[in-house]
């Protein structure tokens, strides 16, 4: 079996506007936003563990799947994506006026 291990700083490097569009959410990060990832390979699979800093996983969980299978080979199945709330990162959710 073979692990593999990764970290991102992913703070953003401006205010993002929080779900209601009236303000930003929040105004700055008030310590970095790390994204930490762990791979296991048995061989013949490979799976993807991903704990990352945004409140909620709407937007981006598409978008990462497809990106993962297009450019790691490891398919929506094998992708585990944990998002950890907080109040310091943007949000990732689509409102409807």
């Amino acid at each position: 079996m073979n692990v593999g291990t990764a970290r991102v700083d992913v703070t953003p490097d401006r205010p993002r506007l929080c779900a209601s569009g009236v303000s930003p959410d929040p105004p700055r990060a008030y310590a970095p936003l790390i994204c930490r990832c762990m791979t296991l390979f048995d061989g013949q699979r490979r799976i993807a563990i991903v704990n990352y800093p945004f409140n909620a996983l709407d937007v981006a969980t598409p978008i990462l799947r497809e990106r993962c299978e297009r450019e790691l080979g490891i398919p929506a199945a094998y992708l585990i994506l944990l998002a950890t709330h907080n109040h310091q990162s943007p949000i990732q959710i689509i409102v409807s006026p």
